[in-house]
This record gives structure tokens, sequence and C-alpha cells, in this order.
């Protein structure tokens, strides 16, 4: 028996938030956002906000931002983010330091510190 996956299947969606992570690397970064964002909304939709693979997908999509110069978005993003990773983890979970860090990177007036490296893991 073939399993076909569909466009919402957990695996599909997974896919296309690495996808974008790719595009990226290959300097496809509004292609990047584009993906990435499509793959946030419908892992939301279908998984659910605080799904694992949900909340990874989004502290890549804030790295897409903040990649892409849209530091107001990714630091908005990661803010929200750090917030249920400390709910959901806890202070010191590996997710959390990430996000503190990435958050922390981005400067408090939304501008990147210079030398750090802002990409999604």
């Amino acid at each position: 028996m073939v399993r076909v996956l569909g466009a919402k299947d957990r695996e599909t969606l997974v896919a296309c938030s690495g996808l974008a992570g790719i595009y990226r690397a290959v300097n496809r970064g509004r292609d990047a956002v584009v993906l990435g964002a499509h793959a946030v909304a419908e892992m939301s939709v279908v998984l659910g906000e605080e799904d694992l693979d949900t909340l990874i997908a989004r502290i890549n999509l804030a790295g897409l931002y903040a990649g892409a110069g849209a530091t107001d978005r990714a630091r908005a993003d990661y803010a929200e983010l750090l917030t249920a990773c400390v709910r959901l983890f806890g202070d010191d979970h590996p997710y959390t330091v990430h996000v503190r860090e990435a958050l922390d990177a981005q400067g408090p007036d939304g501008e990147p510190e210079p030398d750090d490296e802002q990409g999604p893991e």
C-alpha cells in the first residue's frame, strides 16, 4: 500500500517549512518568507499553534523575517515565541535559549546587532 501525502499533511507542511530555509540559503529571500509564512499559517490550523513542529516553523519564519530585513516583524515574532517557549519548555530549554538570543540579537529598537547571525535553525 502506498501512502500519498496531501497538502495539509504534517510531513508536507514540515517539508514546506524546510524548503523555505533552503530558499533563503540560495538567496531567494522573498520566496522563503512567502513559503515559510504559508507553512506556518497552515500548520497553525492543522497542527495547532503550540505543536512542536509549528513552533519550530514559527522560529524559523522569524529568522527568515530577520534575514530579509523585516526586523520589526522578527522582533515581534520572537517576543511572542519567547513567551510560548518559556511556558511550554521552561527558561533553560534549548528552544527558549535560542529564541531569547535571537530576540536579543535584534537589538532594542529592532535593528540587528552587528556580527550576529540571524539564520533559522
